[in-house]
């Protein structure tokens, strides 16, 4: 079973904001909600207000949420521009840096 497409994702979270900010994205506030990681993302995008629930989950991948009550095709969309724009791998491997390390070897 595959995961969910915004959960557990390898992205680089200080390229969130920016991204959405590219993307049209205006008033944009980023608000811990707790010490666990979780973090509101507030703003405006064509016209009406959007929350995004951040979580930085402990293993440093990160999920991305959409908040109860607002359009599921827009927080489909932003999300969508947060993963092509600040992923930084698929999956975390080190399996490729061990090759390295056993060829020098």
């Amino acid at each position: 079973m595959s995961k969910p497409p915004f959960k557990n994702l390898n992205l680089r979270r200080d390229c969130i904001i920016s991204s959405l900010s590219d993307f049209g994205v205006a008033n944009i506030s980023y608000e811990p909600k707790n010490s666990s990681g979780h973090h509101h993302l507030k703003g405006i995008y064509d016209g009406q207000n959007i929350l995004l629930n951040i979580f930085e989950n402990k293993d440093g991948s990160t999920t991305v949420g959409q908040a109860a009550g607002h359009d599921k095709n827009v927080f489909e969309s932003l999300a969508s521009e947060i993963v092509f724009r600040c992923s930084y791998s698929e999956k975390k491997s080190w399996s490729f840096l061990f090759l390295i390390f056993q060829s020098l070897i």
